[in-house]
């Protein structure tokens, strides 16, 4: 696992629940095999990967489990519709990939997956700006923590001022 997944793993150890919203990819909890291996062979057009695919898919199978231990967190997900309608992987592993989705949300009473449409009116036309994801702990003294993943870094939020407009949103 690299040093980013780590971040995330960390994140999600100890979360009682985890809130995301995604608008350009399947969020990576829930992503198979080989939609990791595609967006791993594609990021690495981009910058020199740091690790081995075997490495990523470990790391992701780890935190993957993580969500389905006992007493393991709530999951709920907000996919943009451009995220499940545009090919970001060959076409045969993106349908692998939909089915996925389709049978690991229906099967798992801890995780929603809604998919927010293109044509949906978003109130007061507040639409996010970019991905994130909140971290809720069981611990009252712990904070929530906003995360948000770009392509060459992370930026972690636990400040309640900066994490509250991600709440809303």
């Amino acid at each position: 696992m690299g040093d980013r997944q780590a971040i995330y793993a960390n994140l999600e150890a100890g979360a009682a629940s985890i809130r995301e919203y995604q608008q350009t990819f399947i969020p990576g909890l829930l992503q198979t095999p080989e939609f990791v291996r595609a967006r791993t062979a594609a990021a690495g057009t981009l910058e020199p990967m740091a690790g081995t695919v075997e490495g990523v898919l470990a790391g992701r199978a780890g935190r993957q489990r993580m969500l389905r231990r006992p007493g393991g967190p709530t999951y709920e997900v907000i996919v943009d519709e451009v995220a499940v309608s545009r090919l970001t992987a060959p076409p045969e592993v993106v349908k692998k990939q939909l089915y996925h989705l389709a049978t690991t949300v229906n099967g798992d009473p801890k995780a929603t997956l809604r998919i927010l449409p293109v044509r949906a009116i978003v109130e007061d036309f507040t639409v996010p700006r970019c991905t994130f994801s909140i971290y809720t702990y069981p611990d009252p003294g712990d904070p929530d923590v906003v995360a948000m993943d770009t392509v060459t870094s992370d930026l972690i939020l636990t400040e309640p001022d900066q994490v509250a407009p991600y709440e809303k949103l």
